[in-house]
């Protein structure tokens, strides 16, 4: 029996076994638990998490969209902080901009905007940088069907407490800091255009957006547009920066599609606002409950919304400083490759260093490791009678059969194949039996997916080395090695043309793991050359060095060789390699088949007993030993698996965090699982070297864990209290505008809609509402919106919601008196004026009652239109208030405008708007240009109560309904603009 620590360095079942599992196990641990939200530091260093918390309270009381008079409180309430701070301080200021107004367009959707943001400016301290500020933004408004904690007040909590902070004299900026506290984010990225009318908007060159695209956890650097503006999170002072630059490819390729004020920033404005260099620093886990009533304080719990919040500060701290403080240099305007390593450090570098490393690897990886090969070869035949017996084979011609024995052996490669054919029939059956299974079960996926992965690249490795052996087992090691260095080189020819012809920096891990395999193949075949120079005389006589195949790589059968005179004859067959390392018997000996070239007389030295002697004294076991016990393998597993396997690991949960509720908005679930699958085939081929040395108890293991997690995935209702599925809610109302037989209009009829996955908001959740029994659905395929979602509808006339507010009828005899209280006429709701201008103008007057937002859409497209308010007169084409109608880069094309959304600071605000079109559009309509009017309502009772002025709130019935009776594994959210939303149709 072998010594204690002899045994632990054997290349055996054992020792490879328990430090594989003790290695993956380390490295998935580290990667879990740095994945949590990380403790409130002790030592705040000037910033106040308590404080913060305070505000955060106030600001989420209830939901507080643009369309209701909680934004106007939170408004207020932010206002009122911030210019009692800046009442303090000679060097703060504070901009209620009430002024900015403009009229933008984006693709065929026209917008008018009336601004209610709010500004700060901090005075930096160097006069030099006075155009070079630094802007951070977050967003004030929050979705109509939630509160907003995650998306976005703690955002505007951490800018609140960033004002206080560098309002000390002590840490004055040397920058100028602009603080936007974005109105009107949520429903077209308004706020952020208004900024760009404001003055404060030349005073930036670059900017930090704090976002909430998920709740809670840890805020990550979702986007950067510059390498400058993502190294400041490199800064060193930030406790556990996150970011990955996989997320900024994604946006580029589409695979996300949130929309965040990052695109309107970056871009500026044509000529007037150039744009900004800038990072997205967001929130990104548990989407199931972003923008739900379930984006709370209550659903984040105190301490894990301390640790939230603690985060976001942290981080919008560290990197805003390094910009208001730091020079740029000279690359800052490249383009980054950026990520984390288990929160603690954070890499950046210039894409173009990946680029010209990965192309210098690809060149030397190969020549380097044949160089080797050369190398090993060379030592080989120094030391064996290999060399001896055709001194014509050059060393040439053993490379080219080393090369061909080495990848001609396909276990690797029928391995490989395996687990690409099991993971695609993995992903095939998630997404045909349960997409959704991934929304409330990742980390049974994971497993799932992980140790189908083990299976299939170590059970078909297992079973080829125990049907047909090769001696030694670091034969195997080697070829497979070497395989695998094969595969990544591939992998890195395909990233290298990713980031050169892409600039796609996310491929990062591809080189991580080049490297690392380079490395511990490089080491294999030093280990080679070791062997070969140390082997003992009786095992050059066995010839297991001989990396030809005829004893070793492809376990051929060994031939005993004899050495009369210094020929070397070959005999008969002796024993099959797997013989060898059991035996271990001598040269010559029992076992020795005598012919006619054995020698009469032994050579002196060489023993003729079986007594366990090598011919020199040592004991029979060390024929073996002295080879298979070393620390070689140990070595070559440390290079191979830590490093790639972490950064891997990481990208698979950040791919999960990232997709996995993003099914509900009508993703497809094949990239969140062919995701998984593919990182987890990343993940398993480390450990390939060394799979026909793990125990086969580990392989039952896996088995059984892979067994169980599958079935449990596929069977299991997808849909939890802790991760609901999202139902999208709107009420629409159709009206009649006034006519002679209904003087005041009349709504014709209400349709309540719910959008969701197919079979279960058909099947499910509509049957669960009183409302809808009994009663015909009428059920479509989105394919606007949300595309590959259920829209469904019933009517909902019996169920009628209320604009709130005193309503009054313009021109009625009795105009104090208030309407009917069920509000059952379209001027209850809003009253519409239609006026012809020309053979291609009119001018279209709308306002809502008790609402700041309206939207006229038009059957044919438009070439032109302007917004004016009642101020502004009747001429129809006044002259324009400042030198452009539409924002610069933001013009309308040749496509003309088909929506167009109003939006007003001022309750009940008229919008007069003058539209334009050419004569051809209007032509096949008979001359009249047709489209629908409406206007938008999102307040409703149960946000509004205990609000002083929820006695003047609006009521929306239909979507209390369905906030009782919904299941509580789904979550309501709203559709659109309005929760409740009115269409007329108009002709001019």
């Amino acid at each position: 029996m072998a010594p204690p620590r002899t045994f632990l360095l054997n290349f055996s079942a054992v020792p490879v076994t328990v430090l594989a599992v003790l290695i993956y196990s380390f490295l998935f641990l580290a990667v879990f638990v740095t994945d949590e939200t990380s403790d409130v530091s002790r030592d705040q260093e000037g910033l106040n998490v308590d404080r913060a918390l305070e505000d955060l309270h106030v600001i989420t009381y209830r939901p507080h969209p643009v369309l209701s008079h909680a934004h106007d409180d939170a408004h207020a309430y932010v206002f009122f902080r911030l210019s009692a701070l800046a009442s303090n301080s000679s060097y703060v200021h504070v901009s209620n901009d009430v002024q900015s107004s403009a009229s933008y367009v984006t693709g065929t959707t026209g917008s008018y905007y009336e601004s209610t943001n709010i500004l700060v400016k901090v005075d930096g301290t160097d006069p030099q940088t006075l155009n070079d500020g630094v802007l951070f933004s977050a967003h004030l408004d929050s979705i109509s069907t939630g509160p907003g904690a995650t998306d976005d007040a703690i955002g505007i909590v951490t800018m609140m407490q960033l004002v206080e902070y560098l309002a000390h004299p002590e840490r004055r900026p040397r920058k100028t800091a602009v603080f936007l506290f974005n109105s009107g984010e949520e429903d077209g990225l308004n706020g952020s255009h208004m900024f760009l009318e404001h003055p404060w908007a030349n005073l930036t060159s670059e900017f930090i957006n704090l976002e909430g695209a998920g709740s809670g956890g840890r805020p990550l650097v979702f986007r950067s547009s510059t390498l400058g503006s993502v190294r400041s999170f490199a800064s060193g002072s930030i406790d556990h920066p996150h970011g990955n630059v996989l997320c900024h490819d994604a946006f580029d390729i589409g695979v996300l599609r949130s929309r965040t004020d990052y695109q309107v920033f970056e871009k500026g404005l044509q000529g007037i606002v150039p744009g900004l260099e800038g990072t997205d620093y967001s929130f990104y886990r548990d989407r199931a409950v972003y923008h739900t009533p379930r984006d709370s304080i209550a659903q984040l719990g105190t301490e894990e919304l301390r640790k939230s919040v603690w985060a976001m500060m942290d981080g919008a701290r560290g990197a805003g400083l390094a910009l208001l403080n730091e020079d740029k240099s000279s690359d800052d305007g490249n383009k980054a490759v950026y990520f984390d390593i288990l929160g603690r450090s954070f890499v950046v570098f210039p894409l173009r260093y990946l680029l010209t490393g990965n192309i210098v690897l690809l060149v030397f990886g190969p020549v380097s490791l044949l160089a080797l090969l050369v190398w090993v070869v060379t030592v080989v035949d120094r030391h064996t009678n290999a060399g001896a017996r055709a001194s014509h084979t050059t060393t040439i011609s053993r490379v080219g059969a080393v090369l061909v024995a080495m990848m001609s052996w396909g276990r690797f490669w029928g391995a490989l194949g395996t687990t690409v054919l099991g993971q695609a029939l993995l992903v095939n059956a998630f997404v045909q039996i349960s997409p959704f299974a991934i929304y409330s079960y990742a980390t049974t996926i994971l497993l799932s997916s992980l140790s189908l992965t083990y299976i299939t690249l170590v059970l078909p490795l297992q079973a080829s080395q125990h049907y047909y052996k090769t001696y030694p087992a670091q034969s195997q090691k080697l070829a497979v090695l070497l395989s695998l260095f094969l595969v990544t080189w591939e992998g890195l020819l395909l990233s290298t043309i990713a980031v050169g012809k892409y600039s796609v920096g996310g491929v990062y891990f591809v080189t991580a793991l080049y490297l690392s395999v380079w490395s511990a193949a490089g080491v294999g075949l030093g280990e080679a050359a070791w062997r070969a120079g140390n082997a003992s005389e009786a095992e050059r006589e066995r010839e297991v060095f001989d990396l030809m195949g005829e004893t070793g790589l492809v376990g051929g059968p060994v031939v005993q060789r004899t050495n009369v005179r210094s020929e070397v004859y070959d005999g008969p067959v002796l024993v099959d390699a797997q013989e060898v390392e059991v035996e271990g018997t001598d040269a010559v000996g029992e076992d020795v088949v005598v012919t006619e070239h054995t020698p009469l007389i032994h050579r002196a030295g060489e023993s003729l007993d079986r007594r366990g002697s090598n011919g020199r004294g040592a004991p029979r076991e060390a024929v073996k030993t002295h080879i298979e016990e070393n620390a070689w393998w140990i070595g070559q597993m440390v290079l191979l698996i830590p490093f790639p396997v972490i950064l891997i690991s990481q990208l698979q949960l950040l791919l999960t965090h990232s997709l996995r509720h993003s099914l509900a908005d009508g993703n497809s679930p094949l990239p969140v699982y062919a995701g998984i699958a593919f990182f987890s085939t990343l993940i398993g081929l480390p450990i390939t070297p060394f799979a026909h040395k793990l125990h086969c108890d580990l392989t039952r293991l896996m088995i059984i864990v892979f067994t169980i997690s599958t079935l449990y995935a596929l069977l299991a209702f997808p849909f939890t209290q802790e991760y609901p599925l999202k139902i999208f809610f709107q009420q629409k109302l159709f009206m009649e505008l006034p006519s002679p037989a209904h003087p005041y209009g009349q709504v014709s009829h209400a349709t309540t809609l719910l959008t969701g996955p197919a079979g279960y908001v058909n099947n499910t959740i509509i049957p669960s509402l009183p409302n809808s029994l009994g009663k015909p659905l009428d059920c479509h395929v989105d394919n606007t919106s949300r595309a590959g979602l259920l829209m469904c509808g019933w009517d909902s006339t019996d169920l009628l919601p209320s604009p709130g507010g005193l309503r009054t009828i313009m021109n009625h005899p009795n105009a104090s008196k208030d309407l009917h209280p069920d509000a059952v006429h379209s001027d209850d709701w809003m009253t519409v004026h239609l006026s012809r201008r020309g053979t291609h103008n009119a001018t279209i007057a709308i306002a809502g009652h008790n609402t700041r937002a309206c939207r006229i859409q038009f059957d044919d497209p438009i070439s032109y239109y302007r917004v004016r308010t009642t101020d502004a007169g009747n001429d129809p084409l006044p002259p324009p208030m400042k030198k452009y109608d539409f924002q610069p880069g933001y013009e309308i094309t040749s496509e003309g405008v088909t929506d167009l959304p109003l939006w007003s600071r001022t309750w009940g605000q008229e919008f007069i708007v003058d539209i334009g079109w050419n004569v051809s559009t209007t032509a096949r309509s008979g001359g009249m240009l047709k489209g629908t009017v409406g206007c938008a309502w999102a307040e409703y009772a149960s946000a509004s109560a205990g609000a002083g002025w929820a006695g003047a709130s609006g009521t929306i019935p239909a979507l209390e309904e369905v906030v009782r009776f919904l299941p509580l594994w789904a979550a309501p959210i709203k559709w659109t603009y309005g929760l409740v939303e009115t269409e007329a149709r108009f002709a001019v």
